[in-house]
């Protein structure tokens, strides 16, 4: 099964799930290119995913808070960035998030 970025909203039925979470659908060109194109930046790392801001009751210290709670993915290229270099930039980015409010 080969998949590019338009047959993976086919098979897989992104647009679709997308649509009915109403989520924001990015499926970025990551095929391998010559590294002379015009135009063309350096080589991506990583993506990021973020879903739709939402509030939660969440238990802290034995009684309950509302939250105010976003998914996050953050999917990165091993050969360019270590576990612990992505864990770093994913806690900055959430940091500025949240500092944002």
């Amino acid at each position: 099964l080969t998949c590019t970025e338009e047959t993976f909203a086919i098979k897989a039925g992104a647009q679709r799930v997308a649509a009915e979470l109403g989520l924001v659908l990015v499926m970025p060109d990551t095929s391998p290119r010559e590294p002379a194109l015009p135009g063309d930046r350096d080589a991506d790392v990583c993506i990021v995913g973020a879903g739709r801001l939402y509030h939660a009751v969440v238990p802290v210290l034995g009684g309950m808070e509302t939250h105010r709670m976003m998914p996050i993915s953050l999917t990165f290229d091993h050969r360019a960035a270590t576990g612990g270099e992505a864990a770093r930039f994913l806690k900055a980015m959430i940091d500025d998030l949240q500092r944002s409010r």
